[in-house]
């Protein structure tokens, strides 16, 4: 696992949620596999296995799996005293539950790992827990708190890169999407742009598909349909092939809207349809309650 997919950055490479999620499951699907994976790999290796599932299975839409794993990993954590990893777990738990529109046990497990990430010290655990507790508070429709901790994530984001740089990956793109609901387009796309070029560098191509999304959704804004569709298009297309189920539900929502612009409403409501399913049938609340919004 280490060798042949780069202890895991292959399926984000790709990318390949279901694969992803898959090959890191076989160490710990069952509880006989777990035991199994502490005595010949260790108590660490076991936990990395349990987010690593966790997390692309969150990718590919299966949150209920995802649910599990990542409570799974957090005992873990507690269990072995190991508070900067469980800073870590609890995030991508909140990110879990918020993506089921479970906000007030979401927000309960940020403000926990954020809470763990100050206790280590760490300023990375401690940025990455305020970008999940704007995330959250933007969720929840509380723009005030969403930038007060973006805000905050990001000048630990600037002083602790050499190049006075801002917040990238998913983190970048998140407090742009702020940015962008509360009209501040230019900062919005310089930010993404920006990012776009970090995560093209790194090979991050979920990455790049996200900053695509945002961009699309930006030009969109601006009323360049053409650009949009490029933007838009590469977008779905690598969330399709990727399997990247919760973020190509939230992209077909954006596909909706491009349709409407062109005048072609059979096509944005054959959008917002698969939307729909796609978000319904996993429980993505938040993503099923935009698309309906949309239709």
């Amino acid at each position: 696992y280490r060798s042949r997919t780069g202890d895991g950055a292959a399926w984000k490479r790709l990318p390949a949620a279901h694969l992803g999620a898959r090959a890191a499951s076989a160490f710990v699907a069952t509880p006989d596999r777990r035991d199994v994976c502490v005595t010949e790999l260790g108590g660490g290796r076991l936990r990395f296995y349990l987010q690593t599932a966790g997390t692309f299975a969150m990718h590919a839409g299966d949150l209920v799996t995802a649910r599990q794993y990542l409570s799974i990993a957090v005992g873990r954590d507690r269990d072995d005293d190991d508070t900067a990893t469980l800073a870590d777990s609890l995030r991508n738990l909140a990110e879990c539950l918020g993506q089921l529109g479970e906000t007030t046990t979401a927000l309960a497990a940020a403000t926990e790992a954020l809470g763990c990430a100050e206790r280590t010290g760490d300023r990375r655990l401690v940025r990455d827990s305020r970008t999940c507790l704007g995330w959250l508070a933007r969720l929840t429709g509380d723009t005030a708190e969403a930038e007060n901790h973006f805000t905050t994530a990001d000048e630990i984001a600037v002083i602790g890169d050499p190049d006075g740089g801002h917040l990238y990956s998913v983190a970048g793109i998140q407090w742009a999407e702020l940015l962008l609901d509360t009209v501040r387009l230019v900062p919005a796309r310089i930010l993404t742009e920006r990012n776009s070029e970090i995560c093209s560098r790194h090979g991050w191509t979920e990455d790049v598909a996200r900053c695509d999304r945002l961009l699309g959704r930006l030009v969109l804004n601006a009323g360049d349909t053409l650009a949009a569709r490029s933007r838009l298009s590469a977008a779905a297309g690598c969330f399709r092939d990727g399997e990247f189920l919760t973020e190509l539900a939230m992209i077909l929502t954006d596909l909706a809207q491009l349709a409407l612009a062109d005048g072609d409403s059979a096509t944005a409501e054959g959008y917002v349809t698969e939307a729909i399913l796609v978000a319904a049938s996993r429980r993505m609340v938040p993503t099923q309650s935009a698309a309906l919004a949309a239709r």
